[in-house]
């Protein structure tokens, strides 16, 4: 029993951090499919000002126009953390060619994945 509980722990984790590799690839390269395929049906969205609950679609747009507008190019963790076992954050900042941001991504367990509840580029 307790090494069921191991594996299923580590599996979890295993998610967790390929949902986090999948996004940060996807700011790194303004890849917004790849973001979009990581996304909760509703998200809760900061992009400068702006700042909805938003579909995936919505965030979509909105990813795209802001990867238009600013080329990226490196994505530099500078911190992560955890609300309990379905919860993870990391926050980071993204260089483009309009400057560098601030970015929060909170992820939620969904099923047997992580997904992002909340983006904030800021």
């Amino acid at each position: 029993m307790l090494l069921f509980a191991a594996s299923l722990a580590a599996f979890s984790g295993f998610s967790q951090q390929e949902s986090l590799s999948i996004i940060v690839s996807g700011l790194e390269t303004g890849n917004v499919s790849a973001i979009e395929g990581q996304l909760m049906n509703e998200v809760d969205l900061t992009v400068f000002d702006f700042e909805d609950f938003c579909s995936k679609s919505q965030v979509r747009a909105k990813m795209s126009d802001f990867f238009a507008k600013n080329k990226p190019s490196k994505f530099t963790q500078i911190h992560k953390g955890s609300g309990g076992t379905n919860e993870v954050y990391r926050i980071g900042e993204l260089t483009t060619s309009g400057g560098t941001y601030r970015v929060t991504i909170f992820l939620e367990k969904s099923g047997d994945s992580y997904k992002v509840s909340q983006l904030k580029i800021e």
